[in-house]
């Protein structure tokens, strides 16, 4: 073992392909892979398929390749590399044992191959089938005597259990050896290098992965399952949490602080009950997340025990940041990188967890969903596959049971079982006895924008300027997206598919509050624009000066032409004729002096961007950190009030467009392209909710952009932390994004950038993946609309950052489409926000009934009950709410049927007297005044 020789760094093709057909060849379902810089990879049905991927990913020079250990039922999702639930058939038992030495930070692990196999050996587990040198380590390989096929050969359960039990066996083998060995390898979904290829973790330093021993016996899932379970320690059963009175739930009742709000009360929904299981781990491995290590120290959460370190899928020990902090064995956990796109930096439950991973943070959905999955109803796979013991207590505390809520009155209705469909069933802490939890009606989470698929420059660019400017990192990565095809102007397509084509530009709109520096973002990203607008208006103002001078002595030809041609005598008039009509000629020939070059335009009248758009080739761009463009195109700043969005919906489509010109006549553009991006204001958004006339929002207009409404850091920012974006950075992205104005924006024909095969499969699979969801009962069936263009929208994105890149490339290969595809679901969160903050999503309008619920709040005594007048005297002198007392008795009722507040009955005594009518009363949740905790 010690003389195995790493002298090679070619990768081996024959090897591959005899490991594959080995490995594969009788194992039903697709053969996973993936390799660094795309994670979610790909699934192919055949062993030679599967080399012909690799061999391309050899040919790249990617640092590594790995294949998933078990089969996958179908192709994924773009995006998903795939959890256990997708596993279809499992071939063998694997470890996967780290050896020191470069790329290896660990000082525990063992220090040669001979030890390392020692993990193995002296286990107590059977003898191996395969082995193999990764280049970094040992991968141990025993295999069934037939691949294991998932629900008809072996229970999934039964195989994550024995794939987790195995790994445990070699957890305690390495203890006793004194060495560092990772358990958390041992999820279904475990990808491992593939023999035959190359190991360039550490650059200067490549391996190659290669197969050692190999023929070795097999064995059945039942031999294997009594080994491992004769050599594990025998475990005291579980102590369950106390159960006092776990199982009451309220029953629903008619009166308002009962009926409409939720169907479980307390931390016994749901998501409170996969707390109680420490459940955090269950629910990272559905989602393939691998456990690393135990973290040694200190965590402010466990205290001096330490917690565990997790692996989001693609995690590289070189590149990536530190993941995930698992505390007290599984219940809470800390995320710290924000490439999976989960809130960094705050402690969440395993309710919040399953929350955000599946359900873009909206915990009544989950808690829902995992209700349907207890319940045997159509639920998401990730709640399907939670533990059983977790879906049985479900089951059990949400069969409802009467309950007692007020001593008053004892003999309301009994319970019957809980509705998986209906209420708000989030998990929640204890309220009054006379309250249920409301149905939540703030701002749902959001994820943070993944800057990995960025790519290594504009990404740091991005998170610079975001650092600079202490901002979140969304708000400059939607202007540099748009500052990319701005700089492109017009003159790229991409061509995803014969018949289906794209112009290259973006509308993104990023929104946030006043004094977020949203001006300090747009200048810092535009700076290379406005240098290369300068450099092109040098060098076309001479060229003016040439024009209109030779135009002058052209017109002055004429006019003696003309002259002469007056006063020419009859044997002569023809002739003059001719002279004038040549002279005509020649000025027409001549032409208007061209306009100064704009690369781009903040404040613009709808009227004037065709106009301005003809002087450029018919290309503009409007980047602006105002909501001008907004009140302009809506016609609330100028004109009748009436939108004007007729020009800016065809130049994003690329269309021809008349132009009328006051001083010059009417011109046809044979393809117009208009590029946005903004930066404003809630209000702006808001605005478009009120308006008397809402063409804008049926029109296609804002559901063509990408939207982006980060958390905001006022109130948190230290004037003392930002710092500077870096030159090197800056001179990067500026060098980058002046080559796109000289190669592109000052080309003469468009250049057409075509969609590789592997770029078009990620494009398929990804409409394939969208198609059901904008259905009846799709999850984005409310902002169809909006999701319908999202295909669309990610080929645009794909082609500009493969230009950002690469300003000669006439190709979009599969990594970028699939590194666009990997944004989709920040885009749809985002754009459920947005569209609901503007109305245009009509089943969500709930800005009113949030600025009502914000004045409560803000009362000197919020506890104390409240009338209608209160309410309509509180709102319309804070907010100016448009609508008047009719909107904001409209919004008080919402917030009744949600929870929120509770009407009074009437006083009996007044019935009948004379006077003004009483304003009707409303009780407060407590809530509004004494929030509970976070679970």
């Amino acid at each position: 073992m010690s003389n195995m020789t790493t002298a090679s760094v070619l990768a081996d093709n024959s090897v591959t392909r005899d490991w594959l057909k080995a490995q594969f060849g009788e194992a039903a379902g697709l053969i996973a892979l993936s390799c660094v810089g795309d994670w979610s990879g790909t699934q192919v049905a055949s062993a030679d398929e599967a080399l012909g991927v690799i061999a391309r990913w050899n040919g790249q020079g990617v640092a590594g390749i790995y294949a998933r250990a078990t089969t996958v039922r179908e192709r994924l999702a773009p995006g998903r590399r795939g959890g256990a639930a997708d596993t279809h058939t499992v071939i063998d038992m694997w470890s996967d044992i780290d050896i020191a030495g470069p790329g290896h930070k660990d000082q525990r692990l063992p220090v040669d191959e001979d030890q390392a196999l020692r993990v193995y050996t002296e286990s107590g587990l059977p003898p191996h089938t395969q082995l193999i040198h990764s280049g970094g380590g040992l991968y141990v390989r025993t295999s069934f005597t037939v691949p294991l096929v998932v629900g008809e050969d072996v229970d999934l359960d039964e195989a994550a259990r024995l794939a987790a039990d195995w790994q445990r066996v070699l957890g305690l083998s390495a203890e006793r050896l004194g060495v560092s060995y990772g358990t958390g390898v041992g999820d279904l979904s475990r990808v491992l290098r593939v023999p035959g290829t190359v190991n360039r973790k550490v650059p200067t330093n490549p391996r190659p992965c290669t197969v050692v021993e190999t023929g070795g016996p097999r064995y059945s899932f039942t031999e294997l399952r009594e080994t491992v379970d004769r050599i594990l320690p025998k475990a005291p059963s579980p102590r369950r949490p106390d159960k006092t009175d776990a199982t009451r739930l309220p029953s629903r009742q008619t009166d308002r602080r009962h009926g409409s709000v939720s169907s479980v009360s307390g931390n016994r929904g749901p998501l409170g009950i996969l707390g109680e299981h420490n459940a955090v781990p269950d629910v990272l491995e559905g989602a393939g997340w691998s456990y690393r290590e135990q973290s040694p120290g200190q965590c402010r959460v466990c205290g001096t025990g330490g917690c565990q370190l997790w692996s989001y899928p693609g995690w590289d020990a070189q590149t990536s940041g530190t993941g995930a902090n698992v505390h007290k064995g599984g219940a809470a956990i800390t995320v710290w990188s924000e490439t999976p796109g989960l809130p960094t930096g705050q402690v969440m439950s395993a309710g919040q967890l399953f929350a955000h991973l599946h359900h873009g943070g909206d915990e009544s959905e989950a808690a829902r969903d995992i209700l349907r999955a207890a319940h045997g109803r159509n639920s998401t796979t990730a709640a399907a596959m939670l533990p059983e013991a977790v879906l049985a207590e479900v089951r059990e505390a949400t069969t409802e049971r009467p309950r007692v809520t007020d001593k008053t009155d004892a003999t309301r209705d009994g319970g019957r079982d809980a509705d998986p469909e209906g209420g708000s069933v989030s998990s929640v802490s204890e309220v009054e006895p006379s309250w249920d939890a409301p149905v939540p009606i703030d701002r749902p989470p959001v994820p943070g924008f993944p800057l990995l698929p960025l790519g290594d420059s504009l990404a740091r660019m991005v998170e610079a300027v975001s650092k600079a400017t202490q901002v979140a990192p969304d708000l400059p990565a939607m202007m540099a997206l748009p500052c990319i095809t701005a700089a492109i102007g017009g003159r790229a397509y991409v061509r995803i598919r014969p018949g289906w084509s794209e112009p290259v530009t973006l509308w993104t709109v990023g929104v946030a509050l006043p004094g977020e520096r949203k001006t300090g973002v747009e200048e810092r990203l535009t700076v290379p624009l406005r240098e290369e607008e300068i450099r092109l208006r040098a060098e076309t103002e001479p060229l003016i000066e040439q024009t209109k001078q030779r135009r002058r002595i052209a017109e002055e030809r004429l006019k003696d032409a003309e002259k002469a041609a007056v006063k020419a005598k009859p044997e002569n008039a023809q002739l003059a004729a001719d002279d004038a009509a040549l002279a005509l000629r020649s000025l027409q020939d001549i032409g208007e002096p061209p306009a100064l070059p704009s690369l781009f335009w903040g404040d613009i009248t709808p009227a004037a961007m065709p106009v301005k758009a003809s002087e450029n080739a018919g290309r503009g761009a409007v980047l602006d950190s105002e909501g001008v463009f907004f009140a302009n195109v809506t016609g609330r700043r100028f004109g009748n009030g009436s939108p004007d969005t007729t020009f800016a919906l065809q130049a994003y489509d690329g269309k021809a467009v008349p132009v009328h010109r006051v001083q010059r006549g009417s011109t046809e553009l044979t393809a117009a392209h208009l590029t946005l991006g903004l930066l404003v204001q809630p209000v702006i958004l808001q605005g478009l909710a009120r308006s008397e006339d809402d063409e804008v929002l049926h029109n296609g207009f804002v559901q063509r952009p990408l939207y982006s409404y980060p958390e905001s850091n006022l109130g948190q920012r230290d004037p003392r932390a930002a710092v500077p974006v870096p030159e090197t950075v800056e001179a990067d992205y500026s060098m980058r994004i002046k080559a796109l104005v000289s190669k592109l924006w000052e080309a003469e024909a468009p250049r057409v950038l075509t969609f590789t095969p592997e770029a078009n499969e990620f494009m398929y699979r990804f409409e394939e993946h969208l198609e059901p969801r904008m259905g009846h009962l799709g999850d984005l069936r409310p902002i169809m609309s909006w999701a319908s263009k999202l295909p669309a929208k990610l080929a645009r994105i794909a082609a500009a950052l493969t230009l950002y890149d690469n300003s000669d490339a006439t190709e979009v290969t599969g990594p970028y489409m699939a590194a666009a595809v990997s944004m989709a679901p920040y885009f749809i969160a985002h754009a459920r926000l947005c569209l609901d903050l503007m109305g245009a999503n009509r089943e969500a309008q709930l800005t009113p009934g949030r600025d009502v619920l914000a004045w409560l709040r803000a009362r000197d005594k919020p506890a104390e009950p409240f009338s209608l007048r209160d309410a309509q005297r509180g709102v319309q002198k804070k907010w100016a709410l448009e609508g008047g007392a009719d909107a904001i008795r409209a919004a008080v009722d919402h917030l009744e049927d949600l929870g929120w507040v509770a009407r009074q009955p009437a006083d009996p005594a007044r019935e009948g007297k004379p006077g003004r009518k009483p304003s009707p009363k409303y009780d407060v949740h407590p809530w509004i005044y004494d929030p509970p905790e976070a679970s």
